[in-house]
């Protein structure tokens, strides 16, 4: 029998990793320490929310506040993938994290700035529930008992339904009927960037565009991975400059973040925060000077 492995990854790549990052790894736990006492803040403020609310349903205030906490602290889990993809030179994979990355952030940062449109991404996550849940209904219901209750299933379709009257409930002012209200999908990256920061915006082509062809099978995409020489096709399997590139915007977005949920929950964390924007520059002179 073949000797099970310790663990995954090539060696040599993350030791050229660790040889050449030695700066950026020695920050990252003060970042990380910066991110959780933020994070904790911020969920002290959300309890304090609900404990004055007692029984009463949740405000818009809470639904905007837990839902920019939800999608900021995704975004910063997706930051640890895109660290590990990058010290093992899966750089082009690492691109890809940076799309939902962005993407959390660029929507948490929308939502704090229309309070409304909280209400409409929560009811089209129930409306993409109930999609998932019909799909299993139709192709593999015997699956779906086993992980739903009968009374349980009605419940969610219940609210799938009552999500979709609201998706729909604007009325035109002449006539009286339903007008569709924009779905929170057709409300594009791009466009909420540009709505909300414009660092952000100039940031979609790189953290958002890109990736975007990596994801999809395009042949933009396989471009970044295959190229055709005189003596054939070549396939890159390593892509470690393109690890450091989406480290480096990885890093920066997770300062952005910092600074949005500073200002967002009133954490009076400023200091911190610039401590950490400071560092980030003083991590990437190298590279951001040549930029």
């Amino acid at each position: 029998m073949s000797q099970l492995p310790t663990g995954f990854g090539d060696p040599a790549v993350q030791k050229r990793f660790i040889v050449s990052h030695q700066t950026f790894l020695l920050e990252v736990p003060e970042l990380e320490k910066t991110v959780e006492k933020l994070f904790d803040e911020s969920n002290i403020k959300i309890s304090e929310q609900a404990d004055k609310r007692g029984s009463a349903p949740r405000t818009n205030d809470e639904l905007v506040n837990s839902t920019v906490f939800a999608l900021e602290r995704a975004a910063f889990d997706d930051f640890g993938d895109l660290l590990v993809l990058a010290c093992n030179g899966h750089g082009l994979g690492a691109t890809k994290v940076l799309r939902s990355i962005y993407e959390q952030l660029v929507t948490a940062m929308y939502i704090t700035k229309k309070p409304a449109e909280a209400n409409i991404f929560l009811d089209h996550g129930e409306i993409d529930s109930g999609k998932i849940i019909e799909r299993f209904a139709a192709v593999v219901p015997d699956r779906l008992a086993q992980d739903v209750t009968p009374e349980e299933l009605e419940e969610k379709r219940k609210r799938n339904a009552e999500a979709k009257v609201r998706a729909n409930e604007k009325r035109c002012n002449r006539c009286g009927l339903l007008k569709e209200k924009d779905a929170w999908t057709r409300v594009s990256a791009d466009l909420m960037a540009e709505e909300v920061d414009k660092e952000l915006f100039d940031a979609y082509t790189a953290c958002f565009l890109i990736p975007t062809k990596l994801i999809h099978p395009t042949a933009t995409g396989l471009n970044f991975r295959v190229r055709f020489t005189d003596q054939g096709m070549e396939y890159k399997t390593l892509s470690e400059p393109e690890a450091s590139a989406a480290l480096l915007r990885g890093h920066w977005l997770i300062i952005k973040m910092l600074i949005h949920l500073n200002a967002h929950f009133g954490l009076a964390q400023a200091a911190d925060v610039q401590n950490r924007l400071d560092q980030f520059h003083s991590v990437w002179r190298k590279e951001l000077s040549s930029t």
